[in-house]
């Protein structure tokens, strides 16, 4: 049976954000966090031998390409697989060894990709998206969870402090990145519907943000961040939007979007054809892998109010 999640701290608990149950507010989108339908299976269930994590989604012609970070007693290497429908996905395949937490983005010929190589950020480039050369370090180190967004020759990383906060840089043709600048931090306290001090669900840490710039139909604007938020307990999936990408970063009033039995780690979203496709990690060693989920615009709403 499928599972539909819906906003599970409505009414309950606040860090004093916009928004509500299916969007809105002044930095905000109006469609794609709420009303998520989760797989009644994982997308892709891990190997016996090893472990997937860290997906990185992107529309490609009529597939869905997840790009992923494969653990094994040989290491990490990221891994690509694809889909016809963004439910069901072939055997991932080897594209890059020692190198984890992949970000792949489409540039106007060809992919950037972002990713951990022990010390930090790097970057490769590919014209296929299938063979990747990498390019240099971008002088990121202590940094984790990239999520690269290309603009123009600008090349934009968000990515994890050592300390749990969200920091973006970004550098132009030369791949000399400017200094980490915080973007969103954790939040050790919020409020209930009481106006009462409750611990927030992402005031320990927060972790694999995924980046996405989209246009209302009205021409604005908007900087989509989903991302993982931490307890010391539990992990969890949050949305937040700006219209700039630097400043105003304001989280969305209902998070947690996804709360599970079981933490939840790296999420990406995408529009593929009309839907909102989201994808994310579920660790559990019984049952690890990619977990997805989807929301199909209502028949009044026949494409999304965005283009990405």
């Amino acid at each position: 049976m499928r599972a539909l999640i819906i906003v599970v701290a409505s009414g309950l608990a606040a860090c004093g954000t916009e928004g509500g149950v299916d969007g809105g507010g002044a930095h905000l989108p109006s469609r794609g966090i709420a009303g998520w339908v989760v797989g009644d299976a994982l997308a892709i269930a891990s190997p016996a031998d090893a472990t997937l994590t860290d997906p990185s989604a992107l529309v490609v012609g009529d597939e869905v390409v997840l790009y992923l970070t494969k653990t094994s007693p040989d290491g990490d290497a990221i891994v690509r697989t694809t889909s016809r429908d963004g439910t069901t996905f072939g055997a991932p395949t080897l594209l890059l060894a020692d190198a984890a937490a992949p970000s792949v983005a489409a540039r106007a010929s060809g992919f950037w990709l972002a990713f951990e190589d022990g010390a930090g950020i790097a970057l490769a480039e590919s014209d296929d998206g299938l063979s990747f050369t990498r390019v240099a370090s971008s002088g990121l180190e202590g940094l984790s969870d990239p999520s690269l967004v290309v603009d123009g020759d600008r090349l934009i990383v968000f990515a994890v402090s050592a300390e749990g906060s969200i920091v973006r840089s970004e550098a132009g043709s030369d791949h000399t990145f400017s200094a980490p600048t915080v973007v969103l931090a954790p939040i050790a306290e919020c409020t209930n519907a009481f106006g009462e001090p409750v611990p927030c669900w992402d005031g320990t840490a927060l972790a694999g943000p995924d980046v996405r710039v989209a246009t209302t139909p009205t021409g604005r604007t908007i900087w989509r961040m989903w991302f993982t938020g931490r307890t010391s307990v539990h992990t969890d999936l949050g949305f937040a939007a700006s219209s700039d990408g630097i400043t105003g970063w304001t989280r969305y009033a209902f998070n947690p979007v996804i709360k599970q039995s079981t933490s939840s780690l790296s999420p990406t979203s995408i529009v593929f054809g009309a839907d909102y496709l989201l994808y994310w990690a579920v660790p559990t060693t019984d049952a690890s892998g990619i977990a997805n989920a989807r929301i199909t615009p209502s028949a009044t709403l026949s494409h999304p109010t965005e283009t990405w």
